[in-house]
This record gives structure tokens, C-alpha cells and sequence, in this order.
């Protein structure tokens, strides 16, 4: 479908907009040769406008040679290479490599999801519920931290799981961790330095190093990031991901994450980020 912004203000006609728009489409070559364009109806419809306006600009572009007119079948754009105007003496860019996608045996990829594992029947079920016609309010832009029954759900599962009291305005929900850190990332206090586990999540990494923030990287022992260099930085943030170290796997012991909590209880404006990276994901246990 073409989009083609019109100005009601303007002094140029609509019908002569869509005009200009479409005949500049086909000279830039957006509109290849012989590709339909929508109707007259479906046009006048997206657009907003009566139907006589867009027969109005079909058919200037119809009389001088842009498009033509098949019975039963529409709208099709003309070889107009004779009509091509050349832009000055740009270069065209080079068309951009597509890499060919390898095929692996196994992909330990952490973004993609087994879609064989996936329960997607399910999912299309609960879609369908959502995205029902008493449920407008999806299509809105709803409240800042998310919405309140699904924070309320959050509340309550964090406590029957994890044993942690909150309220529901302490949580905010986002686009991923990514947007979260940046947005988490304007509450640290000026001046501080974060320490990272070595190896860690690179996109944390590029966030908080592209936002300014001096970063050290702490390296792991067997039990996770090894507190002792931690004492002896000075830094007041420390980003960690206990549950499920990325990417290693370590799991953080209980001991460890007390004494972590006591690193940050020591001194004012010690913060700890805990990233819960798959947390839930055990190969046995609970």
C-alpha cells in the first residue's frame, strides 16, 4: 500500500500530491516495472480521501505515460527508463553482502528459541484470548511501569517463589534487559564505577561503558566473581549475575551472595545489580 503524506493546508491539490508522489516513486525506482499499484478504492481508503481524487491523479499519470490500465486486473506501473532523470553525478552505493546462514548440528545460540520445544498451540490459544475485542486497552499506550495487574502478578509470584516482599510499584516492567540497565543506569550516583564479572554479558558491558561509567573486570572462581578483588576495587556498583552466570553458568552459593550483600552494606552508596539470567533453568534440582 503507498503512503503518501498530504497536506490539507497545502496549495497544491491532494489529487495532485498523490500525483507527484507516485510519478516520483516510479522514476526513483521504488516502483519497479509492472508492479500493481492498489486500486482507487483501496487507495482512497487508506488515505482518507474520496475515491474521485485518487481517479484524478491515476489518471494524469495514466496520460503522460507512468502507469497503464489492464481490464479486469488494475493498475500497473510503465517502462519509463526514457523518462528517468539522473541525480546529479551521486554514486550508487554498493548493495549491502548477505551472509549465507551455515547450517549447524547444534546452535548454542542464547537468542534464538528451540521452536520444536516450543509450546506454540498454547501460545496461539492465549493470543487469541488477549487480542479479543473487549481488550482495547492492549492498543494503548497503558501505564509508565507496566501494567498493574501484570506487576501485581509479578508481586505475587516473587514471594510464593523467592520468598521476596515488594509491592507492585517497586517493579517496572521493559522492553528487556537491555532498555532496563539504561534506564536503571540514570538512578546510580554520580562518579561510580562498576565492577563486572570476567567473562559477562557484552551488552551490559557496551551499555554501561558507552553511558561513561569506569568499569573493572573482576574474575570468576569456581563459585562466581571472586569477592576478595572485589574488596579491592573501588568501585561501589557491582553487576553480577548469581543465578545463572552469563555466559559460564556458575551458580552463585548462598554463603557467597551473604557475603556480597554485606560488600554492599559496608559503605553508602554500594548498589548491587543482580541480572536473574535463567535463573530458573536447572539440569537437576529444584
Amino acid at each position: 500500500m503507498l503512503t503518501c503524506h498530504l497536506d490539507a493546508n497545502s496549495s497544491i491539490p491532494l489529487y495532485e500530491q498523490i500525483y507527484l508522489y507516485i510519478r516520483q516513486e516510479i522514476r526513483s525506482g521504488a516502483l519497479t516495472r509492472e508492479q500493481k499499484l492498489p486500486s482507487t478504492r483501496l487507495l482512497a481508503n487508506h488515505l482518507q480521501i474520496s475515491r474521485n481524487t485518487v481517479d484524478l491523479a491515476y489518471g494524469q499519470l495514466l496520460s503522460e505515460g507512468y502507469i497503464e490500465s489492464i481490464p479486469k486486473r488494475g493498475y500497473f506501473v510503465c517502462k519509463v527508463n526514457d523518462l528517468m532523470e539522473l541525480q546529479g553525478t551521486k554514486q550508487r552505493k554498493k548493495p549491502l553482502k548477505v551472509e549465507e546462514q551455515k547450517s549447524y548440528p547444534y546452535d548454542f545460540s542464547p537468542f534464538a528459541v528451540d521452536i520444536n520445544q516450543f509450546p506454540v498451540a498454547t501460545w496461539r490459544k492465549l493470543s487469541r484470548e488477549c487480542m479479543n475485542y473487549d481488550n482495547n486497552d492492549l492498543f494503548l499506550l497503558g501505564e509508565r511501569q507496566g501494567d498493574s495487574s501484570f506487576r501485581q502478578a509479578i508481586q505475587q509470584y516473587l514471594h510464593d517463589s523467592r520468598g521476596v516482599n515488594c509491592t507492585k510499584e517497586q517493579i517496572i516492567i521493559g522492553a528487556g534487559a537491555d532498555y532496563l540497565l539504561q534506564l536503571l543506569a540514570q538512578l546510580l550516583p554520580e562518579k561510580s564505577k562498576i565492577a563486572m564479572e570476567n567473562p559477562t554479558y557484552r551488552q551490559a558491558y557496551l551499555i554501561f561503558s558507552g553511558l561513561g561509567f569506569p568499569i573493572d573486570a573482576i574474575s570468576l572462581t569456581n563459585t562466581g566473581m571472586d569477592l576478595n578483588l572485589l574488596e579491592k576495587s573501588d568501585c561501589n556498583i557491582c553487576y553480577v549475575t548469581p543465578a545463572h552466570q552469563y555466559p559460564v553458568g556458575i551458580v552463585m552459593p548462598y554463603k557467597q551472595r551473604i557475603e556480597l550483600l554485606h560488600w554492599a552494606n559496608q559503605q553508602e552508596n554500594r548498589y548491587i545489580i543482580e541480572d536473574d539470567h535463567d535463573s530458573e533453568f536447572r539440569y537437576r534440582g529444584k
